[in-house]
């Protein structure tokens, strides 16, 4: 249970290991019963290494926006119905994405960003997660995606997050 005053704690899985660092609680009732939130230990580990050796932390950037798949989504698109992924919704000029060649949503095409690295990525959340723990600025990702029906492997390198 995450209570009013955890925040900054452990929490502990039920092994005793820290899996995370307790940020939050977000309840309905204002009471201590509602969903917890906690940043993840191995983030948390990243950024106190960058914090201790560099007084700062950047997180890589590839300038997209994005919006979550839905039916109307599907049916725009023809796509498959089990589709998981990250929809590229918009490109920003002269950011990595567009570098790279990812494409922003037209009325005809869309590109679906399925995998990072061979990771599967089901949305943005997951999309964002996997770049502030496993990547920095300047490294080179591979992106999975789909587009018009087709499997492309699109090389992104990272900048610093504005």
């Amino acid at each position: 249970a995450i209570n009013p005053g955890n925040s900054g704690g452990p929490l502990i899985d039920l092994q005793g290991r820290v899996i995370g660092v307790n940020s939050q609680i977000e309840s309905e009732t204002r009471s201590n019963s509602g969903v917890g939130f906690a940043a993840p230990s191995n983030l948390v580990v990243k950024v106190v290494e960058r914090l201790i050796d560099n007084g700062a932390i950047e997180y890589s950037y590839i300038g997209i926006g994005s919006n979550p798949i839905d039916l109307d989504l599907i049916s725009q698109y023809s796509l498959p119905n089990n589709i998981q992924g990250v929809p590229v919704a918009g490109v920003e000029p002269s950011s990595p994405a567009a570098a790279g060649g990812l494409q922003a949503r037209t009325d005809r095409t869309i590109d679906i960003i399925t995998a990072i690295n061979g990771t599967p990525v089901a949305d943005f959340d997951e999309l964002i997660g996997y770049l502030g723990v496993n990547t920095d600025p300047g490294d080179t990702v591979r992106f999975t995606v789909y587009r018009g029906g087709n499997i492309v492997e699109i090389p992104v390198t990272l900048t610093t997050r504005p």
